[in-house]
């Protein structure tokens, strides 16, 4: 009788890898059974893989972590930062528009999925579990069941929203809001992600409105709160419900308006965007004049100061330097 292992191939479903690792197995093998030349060439070859595959998995496992979110600053503070993604540019137009097409076009239930999303911020999942037994009418709230931390946290609703919901629901008490319409579902079957996804991407298209979704419908009101009615941060955390307060100052950090954008840049590009602000003399001469766009033009091509048909142009040039 002789011994001899047997390498083994293993593999790790949980960690979403293809990664093998090499596993060994003590086997007795009678005389009859010794493996040929070709099994022993095999055997080597099956090892070389594992051991190359082990080696991807530490290295994609060593990079994975190095390219965490947390960065470490190198200014001596030992401080940590949140490592900021690329930027989201949403316009503002573009999302009330497929609202305003919803509210028109499209049946009760996509027009109050798009509503509740942008007037609050819900989840995907939060959408489809939000039952009506968890809806407070006469108090203005409802209780949401988070996707990601499993609990219920209560979060306030405008009056007409409501009301919106009022009306689809009808006479129900309990159930979920927005159930599934199809012949083949039950009476109380809620919608999937993938059908809100797609209610909403619909919208959009209807509407003009493209790679509209559920999640820039939430981008849309983290915005909002911020940008257009100027409300406190720590308030839009609890409402997205963030644990970390950074979280919401990277979300805020990489979301803006085009149209927020767009104003600022043509402002920056006035010549006499400081002159405004310091002296007199751009209200009593520049406010009302017909010139003062030909001056920006002229500014920003770089031509003579006289096609700008300004008697004041030497002035305000003088002014701003």
């Amino acid at each position: 009788m002789h011994i001899q292992y047997i390498n083994f191939i293993y593999y790790f479903p949980p960690l979403k890898t293809r990664a093998a690792i090499k596993m060994r197995r003590w086997v007795t093998l009678d005389e009859q059974s010794q493996p040929n030349k070709a099994d022993v060439t095999q055997a080597k070859a099956t090892r070389t893989y594992s051991f190359i595959a082990t080696v991807k998995w530490y290295k994609r496992g060593y990079t994975s972590f190095l390219s965490s979110r947390f960065t470490t600053m190198t200014n001596g503070a030992g401080r940590r930062e949140w490592h900021k993604g690329e930027a989201i540019i949403i316009r503002r137009a573009d999302v009330e528009r497929a609202h305003d097409h919803a509210q028109t076009h499209s049946q009760l239930r996509d027009f109050v999925i798009v509503r509740v999303i942008m007037k609050i911020g819900l989840r995907t999942t939060e959408i489809c579990t939000l039952c009506v037994e968890h809806i407070e009418f006469s108090a203005c709230k409802f209780k949401v069941l988070d996707s990601k931390k499993k609990r219920f946290y209560p979060l306030p609703l405008d009056v007409l929203t409501l009301q919106y919901i009022k009306d689809l629901v009808g006479d129900k008490h309990e159930g979920y809001v927005f159930i599934r319409q199809d012949s083949t579902a039950g009476s109380n079957s809620p919608l999937s992600r993938k059908a809100v996804w797609q209610i909403v991407r619909e919208i959009g298209e209807a509407a003009g409105v493209k790679n509209l979704n559920p999640r820039v419908l939430r981008h849309y009101f983290a915005a909002h709160w911020v940008y257009v009615d100027r409300k406190p941060k720590q308030d839009l955390q609890l409402f997205l419900r963030h644990t970390n307060p950074l979280t919401t100052e990277l979300y805020l950090s990489r979301l803006r308006f085009a149209e927020d954008l767009d104003k600022i840049y043509h402002e920056k590009q006035s010549p006499f965007a400081d002159a405004r602000q310091l002296s007199e003399f751009y209200r009593k001469h520049c406010a009302t004049c017909i010139h003062e766009s030909t001056c920006k033009f002229v500014d920003q091509v770089g031509t003579s100061p006289w096609a700008s048909g300004c008697r004041f142009y030497k002035q305000k040039k003088e002014m701003i330097v």
